[in-house]
């Protein structure tokens, strides 16, 4: 499923990036260009947009388990 994604990391400005694929055990993200964040570092993830019914969608924590 690709969506965008803004990508919140420490001391950096939040950054758009697109899924490639999005799971219940994880998610893939293109990162065209951008520096990749340290594998084992955590990462906050939050969809662009709202949600149905206009909610400001969740803020979700993530590891970083690899790079391609």
């Amino acid at each position: 499923m690709q969506v965008e994604v803004e990508l919140h990391r420490a001391g950096q400005e939040v950054e758009v990036v697109l899924t490639e694929d999005l799971s219940e055990g994880g998610v893939f993200v293109r990162m065209d260009g951008l520096e990749f964040p340290p594998v084992g570092s955590r990462v906050h993830l939050r969809l662009v947009g709202t949600l149905g019914e206009g909610e400001t969608p969740p803020m979700v924590e993530a590891v970083i388990v690899r790079h391609l």
